[in-house]
């Protein structure tokens, strides 16, 4: 049963003036007794028996990425809709699957995002791989450039997501005061991990 809707605005044709200001990138139902944006997820009825199949499952941000990893072949994605991940979500997928693999934007918001979401699947008891996009594309960006076969080889070498934030973290130190930054913003994140063992090894 459909609980709500979501659209994405379109550039106008050509042509014709574009709207100023201009539209909400995307524009999705409002919240409701049924719908409350952080405890579902997109895809979820399509993916689901995909989703218990893998043991896994991808996790893109946006409505069209989501759209074109399932065209490429990859039947068991899904994504938040209108909203940041949120560990009600992550539990949802959790009673799915075991692994999460996350494929956000490759920018800067997106590695923010892939941070902010290591917590909330230590949270829900899954296991965390990340899909590395270069250059800041994103999965519908990559796919139309590169291929299915080329995306679906990246999902399936994704790093350990704690691996992922370890190098993500070194990327961006330069000089001493940002590599002193940078191992202590690891220091809480490391300490989340539940096993003593892979935290030593890290």
């Amino acid at each position: 049963r459909v609980i709500a809707f979501s659209g994405r605005a379109l550039d106008p044709p050509e042509g014709e003036p574009a709207e100023d200001p201009p539209p909400a990138k995307y524009m999705n139902s409002p919240e409701g007794p049924l719908y409350k944006k952080g405890q579902v997820l997109f895809g979820l009825h399509e993916a689901r028996v995909a989703v218990r199949k893998a043991g896994q499952a991808l996790l893109c941000e946006g409505n069209f990425d989501l759209v074109s990893i399932h065209q490429a072949g990859l039947e068991n994605v899904l994504a938040p809709l209108g909203t940041a991940f949120t560990l009600e979500q992550a539990k949802l997928i959790r009673r799915f699957a075991e692994e999460v693999v996350v494929i956000f934007d490759g920018d800067s918001a997106g590695r923010r995002a892939t941070r902010a979401a290591f917590p909330l699947l230590e949270g829900a008891g899954l296991r965390g791989r990340v899909v590395r996009l270069p250059g800041g594309q994103d999965p519908d960006t990559f796919i139309r450039a590169q291929g299915a076969p080329a995306f679906a080889s990246l999902v399936k070498n994704a790093m350990p997501i704690m691996d992922f934030l370890i190098h993500d973290a070194a990327d961006q130190a330069t000089d001493a005061a940002s590599i002193g930054a940078a191992i202590q913003s690891l220091g809480p994140l490391l300490a989340r991990i539940e096993s003593p063992v892979e935290r030593g090894l890290y």
